[in-house]
């Protein structure tokens, strides 16, 4: 959600989180938000509150009226309030009603005048700032006098020449190989525990664990999607280049509070969710859908049911409590999980190259490298995650360098 934030806006959020700590205050409210929007100079919302009458200096004494300086400042992280929040989410919906592509201090300003009730509100009509004016002054959202680009509407989307898809039958021979995979680890860890743990024992439980939890996750399988806010159709043509891949149905649907993009597929129907970040861009949308439709047309979905199997076996071999038994088949599962993951995300890439072009991928990875270099994701959670993602995607200068190799062999 964040890389949705021009600019501006992400430093008027910064600023409002530092300003509300300068202040003593423990909470940062839409009081805050006004300050660190006003800071933002040439933006859109500090050229509307200074078309206004409005400056630095009386907004910072009627907030400090409203909410008094203390003199010890807090430390550690301080949460926005429930109101603040609730102004950021309506400043979302004013961009995306707008099909704007990002959200600027413009969205912001707009959607803490118009809740009137909030700390921020009650600022501007102390300053004598009708909302009615604050509309009339920002009367373009862009930043520095830029007009607003409008994301591409799904029916204007045009991919290249369908590339050749995978057929059928290439499921059934992965998940053929994966089981190959199992066995061959399983008779290792037996023939290593054969002394020791014995081979009735191993085989017994991690055969029963590998099935039992193989059968649950058929049982539990997620069968449906919570719809998102946006409904689409794909494209006729793209629907049509899906035919030999055993796709009757595909559909597509737009979350804008999406994190990631992601893909099902169910026998013969598909369904791609989109984020919003993703939609906001031509060449990245193409990039994205033609990656999401490769691993439908490769029915990666499936890759949970040998994954599944391989943990359950491997949750066997610790109940022996052999070592070496846990070893090989707790090795020999995630050796599994990040060649079948890694492979078929590589694959993915190279038919989205073929289908929309190397540009739009590098524009891709240059958006998600850009965020990882992000001054609020250099926590060490968000660092944790992508080490975790590093198990089912490979790094993205390594994508980017095998997808630019396909590139010159197109």
């Amino acid at each position: 959600m964040y890389n949705r934030f021009s600019p501006q806006a992400q430093s008027a959020l910064i600023a409002s989180v530092e300003t509300a700590r300068s202040l003593g205050h423990d909470t940062v409210d839409s009081a805050h938000l006004l300050l660190g929007l006003i800071t933002q100079a040439q933006s859109a919302a500090e050229r509307a509150l200074t078309g206004l009458g409005v400056t630095e200096e009386r907004l910072r004494k009627v907030c400090l009226d409203r909410r008094p300086q203390v003199a010890e400042e807090p430390a550690g992280h301080l949460p926005f309030t429930r109101e603040a929040k609730r102004i950021l989410e309506t400043a979302i919906r004013q961009a995306l009603r707008h099909r704007h592509t990002e959200l600027t201090t413009g969205h912001l300003l707009a959607a803490t005048a118009t809740a009137a009730d909030s700390a921020g509100g009650l600022v501007l009509s102390d300053l004598g700032v009708p909302v009615a004016a604050v509309e009339a002054a920002w009367d373009a959202p862009g930043e520095d006098s830029v007009e607003p680009q409008v994301a591409p509407t799904l029916t204007e989307l045009r991919l290249g020449p369908a590339p050749r898809l995978p057929g059928r039958g290439a499921a059934a021979l992965r998940a053929a190989g994966s089981l190959l995979w199992f066995a061959v680890v399983l008779g290792v860890a037996t023939y290593a525990t054969w002394d020791t743990a014995g081979p009735e024992l191993l085989l017994t439980l991690t055969l029963c664990l590998g099935c039992g939890t193989l059968l649950c996750g058929l049982l539990n399988r997620r069968r449906a999607v919570v719809p998102p806010p946006v409904r689409a159709a794909l494209p006729d043509e793209v629907a049509a280049a899906l035919a030999g891949s055993g796709l009757t149905a595909v559909g597509l649907r737009i979350d804008y509070w999406a994190a990631v993009d992601r893909c099902y597929r169910h026998g013969r129907r598909g369904l791609v969710v989109l984020s919003g970040y993703t939609v906001a861009d031509e060449r990245r949308l193409r990039f994205v859908i033609a990656h999401e439709l490769a691993h439908l047309a490769r029915n990666d979905s499936l890759r949970w049911l040998p994954n599944a199997f391989g943990l359950g076996l491997a949750s066997g071999a610790l109940l022996t409590f052999s070592p070496a038994a846990a070893a090989v088949l707790g090795g020999g599962w995630l050796m599994h999980v990040v060649a079948l993951s890694w492979w078929a995300e590589l694959r993915c890439d190279a038919i989205a190259v073929r289908w929309a072009g190397l540009d739009c991928m590098r524009f891709w990875i240059d958006g998600q490298l850009g965020a990882l270099r992000a001054k609020p994701n250099r926590t060490l959670r968000v660092r944790l995650r992508t080490a975790r993602d590093l198990l089912v995607h490979p790094p993205l200068r390594w994508r980017m360098a095998a997808a630019a190799h396909v590139g010159t062999v197109r």
